[in-house]
């Protein structure tokens, strides 16, 4: 898909990606509270609930624009921008009642191994690099409903994107996630920016190892300014407004 815009659209009402134990949590919401307050359980999926699709899934989509659009009552991730997504944006949409996160970016194969990066700095030009994309003055709330692990916006194998005059708050994790490779071995994610966004009432006190902002990896030119964080409270470690985790630097 290339070259359409969404305007004043209303997307509402989509599936969760479920393992056996999900379903049975997700028709049983006392049960599924409980594993929420007492500790991780089965269904959970792995860290920013990485294994959830969206409700709008794209995939080497370019010049593709959602504006003023409204993202409801989903099972997943609202938005979910897979490898060859080149500049697209979403701006001025309300995304709200969300299974899992807000929007989820980034090349799933994008791994540094076979790119060989080695802490370089890189040009996004391979095929399938995910880049110059813009999440602007959008209203991000109410997540991680399904998969409290869910994170309102997570830039993973993504280069050059904005997230900027955005209003993001509660989620049971992260509000901004930057970056998807540990320690210092390389990552696509870089010049990347996170500004002028109001981030608040993360955690709940109910998952750890999250912030309002993480970063992870070698990350060179991303920049994180101008953001108002407050009420960020995790169950255990964690829990600051800017986490930088394994790897952060540049």
């Amino acid at each position: 898909m290339r070259n359409v815009t969404f305007r004043n659209v209303a997307f509402a009402h989509s599936d969760s990606t479920r393992t056996s134990s999900a379903a049975v949590l997700a028709e049983h919401p006392d049960v599924r509270m409980k594993a929420v307050i007492d500790g991780p359980v089965e269904s959970w999926q792995h860290q920013a609930a990485s294994a959830s699709d969206g409700a709008i899934t794209l995939t080497g989509a370019r010049g593709v624009r959602f504006e003023d659009c409204e993202i409801a009552h989903t099972g997943n991730y609202a938005f979910r921008f897979n490898a060859g997504c080149v500049s697209n944006a979403v701006v001025g949409c309300r995304l709200t009642d969300l299974g899992a996160g807000g929007i989820w970016m980034g090349d799933e194969n994008a791994n540094v191994a076979k790119l060989g990066v080695r802490r370089k700095i890189l040009k996004p030009s391979w095929p399938s690099a995910t880049a110059f994309n813009l999440i602007s003055n959008c209203t991000i709330t109410c997540g991680g409903r399904y998969n409290p692990e869910g994170t309102a916006v997570a830039l993973t194998h993504c280069s050059d994107a904005k997230v900027v005059h955005n209003d993001i708050h509660d989620f049971f994790y992260t509000g901004v996630s930057v970056g998807w490779t540990w320690g210092f071995s390389g990552s696509v994610a870089q010049r990347n920016e996170i500004g002028w966004n109001f981030i608040y009432d993360l955690g709940k006190s109910i998952m750890s190892d999250m912030g309002g902002v993480y970063t992870l990896g070698t990350s060179y030119g991303t920049r994180v300014h101008h953001n108002v964080i407050h009420d960020v409270f995790s169950y255990s470690y964690g829990g600051w407004a800017l986490y930088c985790d394994e790897g952060s630097e540049g």
